[in-house]
């Protein structure tokens, strides 16, 4: 079983170290495992252009198209944050609108697929 991890911290600090701990345990017991942060990544958000409806892509060619790729292969999927202003990342937020172009090829695309979510919060605001 393949086991995507999301990084939705702009930084590689506590929800890096904490989603990475997390995908280790599993490695551990046999999954196979793969972890995705937007640290330095290039990942815009969506533009609702409805590009992907008709073309069953999406318009913008940036380090999202290493996450469609991985989506679609993986079985179980792990979505860590940093808790900003009481929601989740800026960056996770743009990585889920961003499935409409999965959704625009096959809308069932993550239907299936188990999924975890982890916040990771570090003061009063998060």
């Amino acid at each position: 079983m393949k086991v995507f991890g999301i990084c939705g911290s702009p930084r590689n600090d506590t929800t890096y170290h904490v989603l990475k701990e997390a995908l280790d345990k599993l490695n551990n017991h046999g999954f196979e495992t793969e972890l995705f942060s937007c640290f330095g990544k290039d990942i815009g958000p969506c533009m609702h252009c409805d590009y992907c409806l008709e073309h069953k892509k999406c318009i913008s060619h940036d380090d999202m198209l290493e996450v469609y790729e991985k989506l679609q292969q993986c079985d179980g999927l792990i979505l860590a944050t940093p808790v900003q202003s009481g929601g989740i990342s800026s960056n996770l937020s743009a990585i889920m609108d961003r499935t409409r172009a999965l959704e625009a090829v096959d809308y069932n695309i993550l239907r299936g697929k188990i999924g975890m979510s982890i916040a990771v919060g570090g003061d009063r605001t998060g």
